[in-house]
């Protein structure tokens, strides 16, 4: 579990980097950053969901309610965004993280995406 929140923790750390080095600079970069690693695990849950089968509107509901809800008491509520600026975690290095955080960006939206092919490909027997 502690490899699990390094993990995001060095996502996260990522995310405010980019958020607050943007010309038009964000309101609060610590909550877009918290909203951001929480979005993209909901992408990835949902994407599970389609290839699971599981079409319960209140299973999303859920599901988005406790990504971000729990990332926000995690993160900024706690205060561990402050330790997290502190300790700028890396994995590895300064480079290898970025690759990290920006695979996780790209693995989230794919999940979501190609998951709605599949899904099209089971129940039609077909591509289109």
């Amino acid at each position: 579990m502690k490899k699990i929140m390094k993990f995001l923790d060095v996502i996260y750390y990522n995310f405010y980097l980019y958020y607050n080095n943007q010309k038009v600079h964000y309101i609060d970069p610590e909550m877009m950053s918290c909203v951001t690693v929480s979005n993209t695990l909901y992408l990835m849950s949902m994407g599970i969901m389609i290839l699971l089968d599981i079409d319960s509107y209140f299973s999303v509901c859920i599901s988005l309610f406790i990504m971000n809800d729990g990332f926000y008491f995690y993160y900024i509520r706690n205060n561990r965004y402050l330790a997290i600026l502190k300790k700028k975690p890396m994995i590895k290095s300064k480079r290898f993280s970025k690759f990290i955080t920006i695979a996780f960006f790209v693995l989230g939206l794919l999940l979501l995406f190609g998951s709605f092919f599949v899904a099209i490909i089971r129940k039609e027997g077909k591509i289109f």
